[in-house]
């Protein structure tokens, strides 16, 4: 909501607009949080708003990253969608992770669409790291760089990063942390504050 709030901030009735600048970290707070119910509220408000002028398409990618109290904000927005809003999110889909926003309950199951997205293929994951890293990797090394990611392409491009211009030897290992986790972590590592 950040980029989009500007044009509709004057709008909103004040505890809404102050707990959504807050929320947002545009305005500081003399209490360590804002009132979790004004935001559920402020983020519904916005999105009506939003959608007073035009189609609204709320996208999270990866929900289950989301932190609880923007997922609390947007599963009590998403209960209550005004008309011309619409919710397109991704949700990974393995034993032990969350569902934050609540998407795969009963109440959502006449107004939602589910797509199940399976692996990518080795040659689809070929061309992707042709067109991403700019270069053409052996077959050999893109199979096992499958192997390696589950044909997760966040992944498998970021395993390629990770090997640089080298190419491992048949057999050898791939010169990366067998956890992706940890391919992630040291991502974010070389990130700027």
């Amino acid at each position: 909501l950040d980029d989009a709030v500007d044009e509709i901030l004057g709008e909103m009735p004040e505890p809404q607009r102050r707990a959504l600048e807050i929320a947002l970290l545009r305005r500081e707070s003399n209490t360590a949080a804002p009132d979790q119910r004004a935001v559920a509220l402020a983020v519904r408000g916005a999105l009506r708003a939003m959608a007073s002028s035009g189609p609204v398409l709320v996208a999270v990618d990866d929900a289950q990253w989301l932190d609880r109290s923007s997922a609390r904000a947007l599963a009590f927005a998403i209960r209550r969608l005004p008309p011309g809003v619409k919710v397109l999110a991704s949700l990974r889909i393995a034993p032990g992770v969350r569902d934050p926003m609540d998407l795969r309950l009963p109440m959502h199951e006449n107004m939602t669409f589910r797509l199940r997205l399976g692996p990518i293929g080795v040659p689809d994951l070929a061309r992707l790291m042709h067109q991403r890293l700019g270069r053409t990797l052996p077959r050999p090394l893109v199979s096992r760089i499958h192997q390696s990611s589950r044909g997760n392409p966040f992944f498998a491009l970021e395993i390629a990063r990770a090997l640089g211009h080298e190419t491992p030897a048949r057999g050898e290992p791939l010169p990366i942390p067998d956890e992706i986790r940890d391919v992630l972590l040291a991502r974010v590592r070389r990130l700027s504050a």
